[in-house]
């Protein structure tokens, strides 16, 4: 006998999903994570060029966890400032899920995107 119907599960997904996304308003600052652990800015820079989009005006890689990147970490994030909003959905929407080579690994890595809060890439 269960306990729940299909109908119960699906809402308590969706509802979960809701509650661990974080909505946020287009803005001329994107976030980006899972980039290789070894990129630099030329080689965040270099990703959004080659998709097509616009040269981000600022790129700001965030530290490790030890407030500087170590060879053990797993991937770098950090903000990329666009002009303006629209070139940064524009960014968003021809680099996001980008495949980065990895070649100490099996797998790509893949350069995600979503907007940030911040109000600027400094």
């Amino acid at each position: 006998m269960y306990l729940f119907s299909f109908d119960d599960c699906i809402t308590v997904y969706c509802c979960t999903l809701i509650i661990c996304s974080r909505i946020q308003q287009p803005s001329k600052v994107l976030h980006f994570f899972n980039s290789h652990p070894e990129s630099d800015i030329e080689r965040i820079r270099q990703v959004f060029v080659t998709c097509g989009a616009v040269e981000p005006l600022n790129i700001k890689m965030f530290e490790g966890k030890s407030n500087e990147y170590q060879k053990g970490e797993r991937s770098r994030t950090g903000l990329a400032e666009f002009p303006d909003k629209a070139k940064a959905i524009e960014a968003l929407i021809l680099c996001n899920h980008t495949p980065m080579q990895n070649p100490n690994g099996r797998f790509p890595y893949t350069f995600k995107l979503c907007f940030s809060n911040s109000m600027h890439a400094q």
